[in-house]
């Protein structure tokens, strides 16, 4: 018998809490890179943190190595990515000289592996600005001459 109003109070309580995660920035990571000739292929992961879908409607992305400037990526994109879940999209870019000169050095050997940061802008398909960052260590992929993690 007290177990009706006790769960009544309980599934109040719980309607009651806050409403869940919103409007925050995806995780933005870089998963792999490939160098095509003076481009830079690389597989962008989007992970939405927000407890609705994010719909996404243009990237602008700035990348470096080591302080120099590496690539510059702006572009609109309509993709939809899930609550809670996430997307890859395979982008191509033109990559600065200095930039693909760092790269050639980390292939040769010159270098075991080369501090890099990205940072940018994702745009909502309802006209927000998000602002998105990562940063690490990028690293040639052996036996596969061009690409990098």
């Amino acid at each position: 018998m007290l177990l009706v109003p006790l769960a009544a109070v309980l599934f109040l309580a719980a309607a009651c809490g806050p409403a869940g995660v919103r409007n925050q920035p995806p995780l933005v990571s870089v998963s792999s890179w490939r160098v095509d000739g003076d481009n830079l292929q690389f597989a962008l992961r989007i992970q939405n943190v927000n407890d609705e879908e994010l719909p996404l409607a243009a990237l602008d992305l700035h990348v470096s190595l080591k302080d120099i400037p590496l690539l510059d990526y702006a572009a609109p994109h309509d993709i939809v990515v899930a609550a809670r879940g996430s997307e890859t999209l395979h982008l191509k870019a033109t990559a600065s000289e200095a930039g693909m000169e760092q790269l050639r050095e980390l292939e040769s050997g010159a270098a075991v592996s080369l501090p890099w940061a990205l940072k940018g802008v994702v745009q909502t398909a309802d006209d927000h600005q998000l602002t998105v960052s990562q940063d690490g260590h990028l690293y040639p992929v052996p036996g596969r001459p061009g690409q990098f993690r």
